[in-house]
């Protein structure tokens, strides 16, 4: 059975691969840097040193201020809600009484306002104690940040994160950008459009460059950088000149096809050699050639030009959404004839 080509899809992925390689081994690079290192050892000191003065562990070199404050803390709240409770208690049996009786009872009036005023002034020792005496706010404040400022550290070591490494992976991003990228909100914002990844391998060499200004030419990171991206510049040419072929809505050969395919493999093989073959690799080696061996063509046929229909399909929904099932009819029928 002769699989449908569908070159967009094919090109995309392939182009998307291609920079997603060369990310990786800029993060690599950017990873062992200097500047990563240093950084990374910075913030992780800061947020342990954090950790340790604001630890609430009974033992340890940290065990004793903060934790005084935060437990004289807990003992003023505790003296606060219990003379509020009280205070609240006599009120409500003051206002009780004050339903029975027709005199207001001096001495009980004198203890809720005594108890009320007790209440308040455990609040405001509450607040002083908190804002003045151990300015233990800010700490609680900072205990807070510090948490997730270690939960956004250990992400972004661990890979996980889009963000960029060091210079290497910013450099690239920024030619990227410069040179017309426009990166997809799918997959963390980092895949490009058939259309727009195939200007970019146009342009690649004008993107390496920026990549390769990140570290100084005779540093050990920038010779590693410099060879790959030489490789990447010679595989990016390959794979602009074979989308380019599987593009074309001229009529083709499978000789000529082949051509394009073993010097596009060849460079993929001699720049990414660690990386597997994937799906959409595989569909293009072992599937599209016995397409074109059929009907002599790639891109006129493929089934990227019967996924354009959805666009028309999609404006007429549009267009017919609020009207009458007649005048939907019509304007549908009229659409089509044009």
């Amino acid at each position: 059975m002769v699989k449908s080509c569908t070159s967009g899809a094919v090109s995309s992925t392939i182009i998307n691969h291609f920079n997603s390689a060369i990310f990786a081994f800029l993060r690599t690079i950017d990873s062992n840097s200097v500047w990563f290192l240093e950084a990374n050892s910075i913030l992780s000191t800061v947020t342990t040193q954090l950790e340790e003065e604001l630890s609430l562990s009974k033992t340890g070199p940290s065990s004793s201020q903060y934790r005084k404050d935060v437990l004289e803390s807990q003992r003023l709240l505790r003296e606060e809600r219990a003379c509020l409770v009280r205070a609240k208690k006599l009120r409500e049996q003051l206002e009780k009484s004050l339903n029975e009786e027709e005199s207001v009872d001096q001495v009980a009036l004198a203890e809720v306002e005594s108890a009320e005023a007790q209440a308040i002034e455990a609040l405001n020792a509450v607040l002083k104690h908190a804002k003045h005496d151990t300015n233990l706010a800010h700490q609680i404040k900072l205990r807070k940040g510090n948490t997730e400022l270690k939960k956004m550290l250990e992400k972004y070591i661990k890979g996980s994160s889009k963000k960029p490494f060091g210079p290497g992976e910013y450099c690239f991003k920024a030619g990227l950008s410069v040179c017309g990228a426009n990166f997809l909100t799918q997959h963390g914002g980092s895949d490009l459009t058939t259309d727009n990844g195939m200007d970019v391998m146009e342009r690649f060499d004008e993107i390496a460059t920026y990549a390769e200004q990140a570290y100084p030419e005779e540093s050990e990171e920038g010779k590693k950088i410099r060879e790959f991206l030489e490789l990447c510049r010679l595989l990016a040419k390959e794979i602009a000149e074979l989308l380019a072929f599987m593009k074309s809505q001229k009529k083709c050969n499978a000789t000529d096809f082949l051509d394009k395919l073993d010097k596009f493999l060849k460079r993929w093989d001699a720049a990414l050699s660690d990386k597997e073959y994937f799906l959409k690799l595989h569909h293009l080696i072992h599937h599209v050639v016995e397409f074109i061996k059929r009907y002599g063509m790639c891109g006129r046929v493929s089934a990227e030009s019967f996924e354009a229909i959805h666009a028309l399909i999609a404006k007429l929904k549009s267009m017919s959404r609020s009207q009458s099932t007649l005048n939907r009819i019509k304007t549908t029928n009229g659409k089509l004839q044009t």
